[in-house]
């Protein structure tokens, strides 16, 4: 059916601009722009049973688990390639994974209840599970795509003595306040790139390690880099000025 003056009767642009409210993946926005009607019997009695079914599961209260999705095409192009993935698109592959899985098991909760969906199931149990992959890839990348610490023994273990080490440099930092309070305009340190840095009064040079720079405002940075020791050495510890979060604890 291509009839363009039966789309117009039908408004069938405002049907689709309707539907797009509803859209939870990519790849179903591509179809709705594709969609168009058909005057196929079966195929229109298939729509017809798919539409009455997945209002009956909505009519319960139910409904169908399923967030919103990104499309995964270009990541799985790039496997295909050999390619390695980002964090983001190993999120977005194990969100669809976790999502097929928490529809099947959505349908086998209403076929244990005796409630047959037949047209949407039979769309349903096409797809694959992939419960080993799907597993691995919660267990390491979080649901931004960042790599979380559970991902290795090694990479836990990393981030456990990062963690005891920022709180010793924070230890040291809270002594350092206290013994030159009268050489700070304020006792507090802050962060910039990526350097710890405190603001010492004008006219007063703190003697450590470290150098002193003075910023746009002619407010004068003290720059430390203090030499710490616990099991292992740190060679330096960087502090530095405004326009910087404040750590937790100053």
């Amino acid at each position: 059916m291509t009839d363009q003056k039966i789309f117009s009767t039908l408004e069938f642009g405002k049907i689709k601009q309707a539907v797009q409210h509803y859209l939870q993946t990519e790849s179903a926005e591509r179809l709705v722009q594709a969609m168009a009607p058909s005057d196929q019997l079966d195929i229109i009695q298939t729509w017809q049973s798919e539409t009455e079914q997945a209002l009956g599961i909505l009519m319960q209260g139910k409904v169908l688990p399923i967030p919103r999705l990104v499309n995964i095409d270009m990541a799985l192009k790039r496997l295909e390639l050999g390619a390695s993935l980002n964090g983001q698109e190993l999120a977005g592959i194990a969100k669809l994974l976790s999502t097929i899985h928490q529809l099947m098991k959505f349908f086998d909760q209403l076929a244990a209840e005796e409630k047959t969906y037949p047209a949407l199931t039979a769309w349903v149990y096409q797809v694959v599970t992939l419960p080993e992959i799907e597993a691995e890839l919660a267990q390491a990348i979080d649901e931004d795509g960042s790599v979380l610490s559970s991902a290795s023994v090694l990479l836990a273990s990393i981030r456990r003595q990062q963690g005891q080490m920022e709180q010793q440099i924070r230890l040291q930092l809270n002594q350092l306040l206290k013994s030159k309070a009268s050489q700070l305009s304020d006792a507090l340190v802050t962060m910039r790139n990526d350097r710890y840095v405190c603001r010492s009064r004008p006219s007063t040079s703190i003697n450590l390690a470290g150098r002193s720079t003075t910023s746009l405002q002619r407010a004068r940075l003290s720059i430390l880099s203090p030499r710490l020791l616990w099991n292992s050495t740190i060679s330096e510890l960087n502090c530095n000025g405004p326009n910087a979060k404040k750590l937790n604890g100053f």
